[in-house]
């Protein structure tokens, strides 16, 4: 994931987590979008090299345990880490749960959400 220029002395490998299970919702939860994005935390944490540490890692669950991926929260998470980075750093991001498609009325063609 991270290029052959990547610098471990001057840059971080970043990334921001976000499952959504719908549990609360009729007819909309899913069963494993939390366990999609604790495999692969865990695979780009032993295979990658990247950190859990809250300045290079944030997690977005509707459990318990982590802050909700509500839309104030995933749009905090997202200007947090685009505050953090800098030139040369690795960005990953994982989205696990429904999506949809959006007509976009400018003319151009459809957008994936």
């Amino acid at each position: 994931f991270a290029p052959p220029t990547f610098d471990p002395n001057k840059n971080k490998k970043r990334s921001l987590f976000i499952g959504c299970n719908y549990q609360n919702m009729t007819h909309a939860d899913l069963k494993s979008s939390h366990d999609d994005i604790r495999s692969f935390k865990d695979f780009m944490m032993c295979a990658q090299g990247f950190s859990d540490t809250p300045d290079c890692m944030t997690v977005l669950l509707d459990d318990d345990d982590h802050e909700h991926p509500t839309y104030a929260n995933i749009l905090k998470a997202f200007q947090a880490l685009a505050r953090a980075s800098q030139k040369g750093d690795v960005i990953f991001v994982q989205f696990s749960g429904h999506g949809c498609r959006v007509r976009n009325n400018d003319g151009g063609p459809e957008k994936n959400t």
